[in-house]
């Protein structure tokens, strides 16, 4: 059989799957809003939002990667990080409830994922 740790079963639970919007490839700190909140802002690479709208779009333009839990290929997210060339994914339920604000992560926007690092 084969036995994974607990330290890397917890990073597969946190794992968030997507569909990717703008392929790239980013390594970063997080910062994770269920809901918008104007800044100053921390610190941040990957942008992990609920939703987004035309509200979201100079936090969105500080992003240097952008994953989504509600939307589609046309929603404005994805609208905004194509035009911007950043790497998104769409589509990625319950991410601002695993992902914690902060921490670390590898998003592959080609393979649709982010993953969490320890």
């Amino acid at each position: 059989t084969h036995c994974i740790s607990s330290a890397a079963s917890d990073v597969y639970k946190r794992q968030v799957e997507g569909q990717c919007v703008f392929p790239g490839v980013v390594h970063g700190r997080l910062l994770v809003m269920d809901e918008y909140r104007p800044g100053p802002w921390p610190d941040f690479d990957i942008l992990v939002a609920k939703h987004t709208d035309p509200g979201w779009s100079m936090l969105i333009s500080k992003a240097k990667g952008l994953v989504v839990e509600h939307g589609g290929l046309l929603s404005h997210a994805s609208i905004v990080t194509r035009e911007l060339g950043i790497p998104c994914i769409i589509g990625a339920p319950n991410a601002t409830a695993v992902l914690q604000d902060g921490g670390e992560a590898i998003l592959d926007a080609a393979s649709g994922t982010l993953k969490p690092i320890l």
